[in-house]
Protein backbone atom coordinates (compact mmCIF):
# COMPACT_ATOMS: atom_id res chain seq x y z
CA UNK A 1 0.00 0.00 0.00
CA UNK A 2 1.23 3.33 -0.93
CA UNK A 3 -0.03 6.73 0.76
CA UNK A 4 0.36 9.97 -1.08
CA UNK A 5 2.54 12.88 0.91
CA UNK A 6 1.63 15.70 -1.41
CA UNK A 7 -1.23 16.05 -3.87
CA UNK A 8 -1.89 19.67 -5.01
CA UNK A 9 -1.32 17.98 -8.79
CA UNK A 10 -1.67 14.79 -10.21
CA UNK A 11 2.03 14.00 -9.52
CA UNK A 12 2.51 12.70 -6.08
CA UNK A 13 5.37 11.16 -3.74
CA UNK A 14 4.53 7.29 -2.63
CA UNK A 15 6.88 6.39 0.25
CA UNK A 16 9.06 5.56 -2.68
CA UNK A 17 8.20 6.77 -5.91
CA UNK A 18 7.04 9.63 -8.07
CA UNK A 19 3.34 8.44 -9.33
CA UNK A 20 2.10 10.05 -12.32
CA UNK A 21 0.21 8.36 -15.35
CA UNK A 22 3.27 9.73 -18.04
CA UNK A 23 6.02 8.00 -15.79
CA UNK A 24 7.25 4.83 -15.83
CA UNK A 25 6.65 2.70 -12.44
CA UNK A 26 8.91 2.85 -9.88
CA UNK A 27 11.75 4.72 -11.63
CA UNK A 28 11.55 7.96 -10.28
CA UNK A 29 12.62 7.81 -6.73
CA UNK A 30 10.28 10.17 -4.09
CA UNK A 31 12.14 12.21 -2.66
CA UNK A 32 11.07 15.44 -0.58
CA UNK A 33 13.41 17.57 -1.84
CA UNK A 34 12.31 17.08 -5.73
CA UNK A 35 8.93 17.35 -4.96
CA UNK A 36 9.39 20.73 -3.03
CA UNK A 37 10.92 22.24 -5.99
CA UNK A 38 8.36 21.05 -8.46
CA UNK A 39 5.40 22.57 -6.33
CA UNK A 40 7.03 25.82 -6.34
CA UNK A 41 7.85 25.49 -10.20
CA UNK A 42 4.10 24.17 -10.61
CA UNK A 43 1.67 26.36 -12.77
CA UNK A 44 4.27 28.53 -13.48
CA UNK A 45 7.58 30.04 -15.39
CA UNK A 46 10.44 29.15 -13.61
CA UNK A 47 14.44 28.72 -13.10
CA UNK A 48 15.89 25.57 -11.36
CA UNK A 49 19.23 26.35 -10.34
CA UNK A 50 20.75 22.93 -8.68
CA UNK A 51 23.99 21.50 -8.19
CA UNK A 52 24.87 18.73 -10.54
CA UNK A 53 22.68 14.88 -9.75
CA UNK A 54 20.02 16.82 -7.53
CA UNK A 55 17.39 16.32 -10.38
CA UNK A 56 17.16 19.27 -12.43
CA UNK A 57 16.16 17.14 -15.41
CA UNK A 58 13.69 15.10 -12.97
CA UNK A 59 12.27 18.81 -12.49
CA UNK A 60 11.89 18.92 -16.45
CA UNK A 61 10.90 15.28 -16.54
CA UNK A 62 7.80 16.51 -13.71
CA UNK A 63 6.56 19.14 -15.61
CA UNK A 64 6.38 17.45 -18.82
CA UNK A 65 4.56 14.95 -18.08
CA UNK A 66 2.25 17.58 -16.04
CA UNK A 67 2.05 19.92 -19.20
CA UNK A 68 1.38 16.71 -21.45
CA UNK A 69 -1.23 15.44 -19.35
CA UNK A 70 -3.50 19.11 -19.05
CA UNK A 71 -2.77 19.84 -22.68
CA UNK A 72 -2.58 15.86 -23.86
CA UNK A 73 -2.89 17.54 -27.65
CA UNK A 74 0.64 19.83 -27.08
CA UNK A 75 4.07 18.95 -27.60
CA UNK A 76 7.11 19.51 -25.26
CA UNK A 77 10.63 20.84 -26.40
CA UNK A 78 13.69 20.74 -24.81
CA UNK A 79 16.57 22.64 -26.00
CA UNK A 80 20.35 22.05 -25.05
CA UNK A 81 23.17 23.50 -26.35
CA UNK A 82 25.03 20.51 -27.61
CA UNK A 83 24.01 17.54 -29.56
CA UNK A 84 25.57 15.07 -27.03
CA UNK A 85 23.79 16.87 -24.38
CA UNK A 86 20.10 16.77 -26.01
CA UNK A 87 20.56 13.33 -26.69
CA UNK A 88 21.17 12.68 -22.99
CA UNK A 89 18.01 14.51 -22.52
CA UNK A 90 16.16 11.84 -24.88
CA UNK A 91 17.92 8.94 -23.46
CA UNK A 92 17.00 10.31 -19.93
CA UNK A 93 13.59 11.17 -20.54
CA UNK A 94 13.24 7.71 -22.43
CA UNK A 95 13.75 5.50 -19.50
CA UNK A 96 11.55 7.72 -16.97
CA UNK A 97 8.41 8.19 -19.14
CA UNK A 98 5.83 6.37 -20.94
CA UNK A 99 6.67 7.44 -24.47
CA UNK A 100 7.36 5.65 -27.15
CA UNK A 101 10.53 5.90 -29.36
CA UNK A 102 8.60 7.55 -32.39
CA UNK A 103 7.21 10.32 -29.51
CA UNK A 104 10.62 11.57 -28.21
CA UNK A 105 12.49 12.30 -30.79
CA UNK A 106 16.03 13.90 -31.16
CA UNK A 107 16.90 16.77 -33.99
CA UNK A 108 20.07 17.12 -34.92
CA UNK A 109 21.77 19.59 -37.75
CA UNK A 110 21.92 15.96 -39.09
CA UNK A 111 18.20 15.34 -39.51
CA UNK A 112 16.68 16.29 -43.44
CA UNK A 113 14.24 19.07 -43.05
CA UNK A 114 11.93 17.36 -44.64
CA UNK A 115 12.09 14.11 -42.23
CA UNK A 116 11.74 16.42 -39.23
CA UNK A 117 8.56 18.59 -40.35
CA UNK A 118 6.84 14.99 -40.97
CA UNK A 119 8.19 14.07 -37.34
CA UNK A 120 7.59 16.65 -35.56
CA UNK A 121 3.86 16.24 -35.99
CA UNK A 122 3.82 12.87 -33.90
CA UNK A 123 6.29 13.86 -31.54
CA UNK A 124 5.22 14.11 -28.12
CA UNK A 125 8.55 15.53 -26.83
CA UNK A 126 11.50 17.01 -29.18
CA UNK A 127 14.93 17.19 -27.99
CA UNK A 128 17.45 19.42 -29.81
CA UNK A 129 19.96 21.69 -30.23
CA UNK A 130 19.25 25.49 -30.18
CA UNK A 131 20.76 26.08 -33.51
CA UNK A 132 18.19 23.57 -34.95
CA UNK A 133 14.90 25.48 -33.98
CA UNK A 134 16.65 28.56 -34.65
CA UNK A 135 16.90 27.28 -37.65
CA UNK A 136 13.78 25.61 -38.19
CA UNK A 137 11.93 28.81 -36.99
CA UNK A 138 13.59 30.78 -39.80
CA UNK A 139 12.61 28.54 -42.76
CA UNK A 140 9.11 28.15 -41.10
CA UNK A 141 9.51 24.51 -41.41
CA UNK A 142 6.94 24.40 -37.98
CA UNK A 143 5.63 26.23 -35.39
CA UNK A 144 5.73 26.37 -31.53
CA UNK A 145 1.60 27.13 -31.70
CA UNK A 146 1.01 23.50 -29.98
CA UNK A 147 4.33 23.52 -27.61
CA UNK A 148 3.16 23.94 -24.13
CA UNK A 149 6.44 23.42 -22.77
CA UNK A 150 10.12 25.00 -23.53
CA UNK A 151 13.25 23.94 -21.56
CA UNK A 152 16.25 25.63 -21.58
CA UNK A 153 18.97 23.44 -20.26
CA UNK A 154 22.56 25.40 -19.52
CA UNK A 155 19.95 28.52 -19.42
CA UNK A 156 23.05 30.57 -17.36
CA UNK A 157 24.05 30.88 -21.14
CA UNK A 158 21.39 32.84 -22.24
CA UNK A 159 22.41 36.38 -22.32
CA UNK A 160 22.98 39.29 -24.46
CA UNK A 161 22.72 37.84 -27.97
CA UNK A 162 22.93 34.36 -27.05
CA UNK A 163 20.10 32.08 -29.04
CA UNK A 164 17.87 31.35 -26.28
CA UNK A 165 17.07 35.11 -25.29
CA UNK A 166 15.69 35.19 -29.32
CA UNK A 167 14.10 31.41 -29.36
CA UNK A 168 12.22 32.81 -25.82
CA UNK A 169 10.94 35.60 -27.40
CA UNK A 170 9.65 33.47 -30.85
CA UNK A 171 7.70 31.30 -28.16
CA UNK A 172 5.84 33.51 -26.04
CA UNK A 173 5.09 34.79 -29.84
CA UNK A 174 3.68 31.64 -31.13
CA UNK A 175 2.21 29.55 -28.20
CA UNK A 176 -1.05 28.99 -27.51
CA UNK A 177 -0.46 28.25 -23.70
CA UNK A 178 3.04 28.77 -23.14
CA UNK A 179 5.39 27.97 -20.22
CA UNK A 180 8.94 27.94 -20.17
CA UNK A 181 11.72 26.09 -17.68
CA UNK A 182 15.17 27.36 -17.70
CA UNK A 183 17.80 24.87 -15.57
CA UNK A 184 21.15 25.41 -14.99
CA UNK A 185 23.70 24.14 -12.31
CA UNK A 186 25.60 25.91 -9.75
CA UNK A 187 28.60 27.77 -11.95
Amino acid sequence: MTSTIFLPKPAGISKEFIIHPLLQPNKIEGRQYQDNIFASIYGQDALVVLTMGLGKTIAAILQAAERLTSLPESKVVLLAPTKPLAAQHQKTFGELMNFTNDQLLLFTGSTPPTRGIKLWEGAKIVFMTLQVLQNDLKYNRYSLVDVSLLVFDEAHQAVGEYAYTGLATEYFKQAKNPRVLCITHII
